[in-house]
């Protein structure tokens, strides 16, 4: 891909979230935006999409737009969009990246070798024991440990990365701001200290039941 990433914009940010929300199920449609159609100029590709949008559309959208912006001017705050230069670079090779990634804690770690560890939500015992020891091994050997924050295997790998003085990252399935479950705040507070949390969704999203 070479193309040239536009410098950090404001202007641009709030046009990249209108096409994010319009386009929201449609992620490969704003990858090829940027990677096929753009040809080099991805800032005048991406003005000239969001004016493709009905006005009726953008009025709906605007105050979560707006939302977003501000909830950038906060510390620890970062937005990450598809074009920006520090966007993870492995997250880009998938058919359908997120559009938009919005982190709370260090936005540097999701560039950090990483290991991802899932499981049970009701693990036994052992189960938990070995998560553990797992958790401590990748973390003793550099990585950073990548879970969900859910109950079960994903809190305990977490807790295990903290306790041993390493770096984890949590994805989830809801905003950054409205942490699911709620009785891992606590955790999720802790984990902004020393990696991040990131998702896809706006800040303030609810998860949702499948």
């Amino acid at each position: 891909m070479n193309v040239t990433f536009p410098a950090p914009d404001l202007s641009l940010l709030e046009n990249w979230l209108h096409l994010y929300l319009y386009h929201f199920r449609q992620p490969h449609f704003l990858k090829s935006l940027l990677f096929e159609e753009s040809g080099h100029d991805i800032k005048s590709t991406i003005q000239h999409a969001c004016r493709q949008i009905p006005d009726a559309r953008i009025a709906l959208q605007q105050p979560w737009v707006s939302v977003a912006l501000q909830w950038t001017e906060s510390a620890g705050n970062t937005v990450l969009p598809l074009y920006c230069p520090r966007y993870p670079p492995l997250l880009l090779q998938i058919p359908d990246p997120p559009a938009v990634l919005f982190v709370k804690g260090s936005a540097s770690s999701l560039s950090l070798p990483q290991i991802a560890m899932v499981g049970s939500r009701h693990p036994s015992p052992d189960g938990r024991t070995t998560a553990s020891a797992l958790a401590a091994s990748i973390c003793r050997a550099g990585f950073t440990v990548t879970s969900g924050l859910a109950y079960g295997i994903d809190a305990q790998c977490h807790q295990s990365a903290l306790d041993n003085q390493g770096s984890t990252i949590a994805v989830l399935g809801s905003g950054v701001d409205s942490i699911y479950p709620q009785k891992h705040r606590s955790l999720a507070q802790a984990i902004t200290g020393r990696g991040a949390l990131v998702s896809e969704f706006l800040p303030t999203a609810h998860a949702r039941g499948w």
